[in-house]
């Protein structure tokens, strides 16, 4: 009986240490390496908060969690997650779920995005083309406000995609700006001499936080 018990409880120890010590990856963007294993960082992986990272592309960042520590960004100025204290990421949840599968209607529009809307590096968006056309008369695009001025940002896209991607969304006649005014930002859709509001919500970019 005292074996059981014995087992019983270093088992329980063993499961809560592994909660305490690893991290799980949620999303990364770019290439962050386990130096020990020379294997890349992809959604699902579990490390140690012991293993050396290797950021191989410039910007790299992961969104990662721990039961102890709450949901991080790592990057390479906080790599060290040993010491590094829970960084307050709004809807991280929506991370990993966002973007999976075919926005076909203008409800799936608005609730895909609503409240604070987290990106990691570039998202990309499928729409149903045929409820939204994309061409030269027909497009959506994103309002923020940078030094009071109301700033349009087309949206590009590849083909049913939709792409937003920091640094063509802040460039401003072919100059990189900071970020806008404030984190709130606002989705149309033009179709000819017609604008729809799809919604607003809060764009957030870990990286400029």
């Amino acid at each position: 009986m005292k074996s059981i018990i014995s087992s019983f409880i270093l088992l329980f120890i063993f499961i809560y240490s592994f909660g305490q010590t690893n991290f799980k990856v949620i999303k990364v963007n770019g290439d962050i390496v386990l130096k020990a294993k020379g294997v890349s960082l992809e959604t699902g992986t579990v490390f140690s908060e012991k293993e050396d990272l290797l950021f191989r592309t410039e910007g790299a960042t992961a969104a990662v969690i721990n039961s102890q520590k709450g949901r991080l960004i790592l990057t390479s100025k906080n790599h060290n997650l040993s010491s590094a204290s829970s960084n307050y990421l709004p809807s991280m949840y929506n991370i990993s779920t966002r973007g999976s599968g075919t926005l076909a209607s203008l409800k799936d529009l608005q609730a895909h995005f609503s409240g604070n809307y987290v990106i990691l590096g570039t998202e990309k968006i499928e729409i149903n083309s045929n409820n939204f056309p994309i061409s030269d008369e027909s497009f959506f695009f994103l309002k923020y406000i940078y030094k009071g001025e109301s700033i349009n940002k087309k949206l590009d896209h590849i083909g049913d995609t939709l792409i937003i991607d920091k640094k063509t969304l802040f460039t401003i006649d072919g100059k990189q700006v900071p970020c806008p005014d404030n984190t709130n930002i606002a989705l149309f859709y033009k179709k000819g001499a017609d604008y729809i509001l799809i919604n607003n919500f809060d764009l957030i970019f870990p990286d400029a936080q």
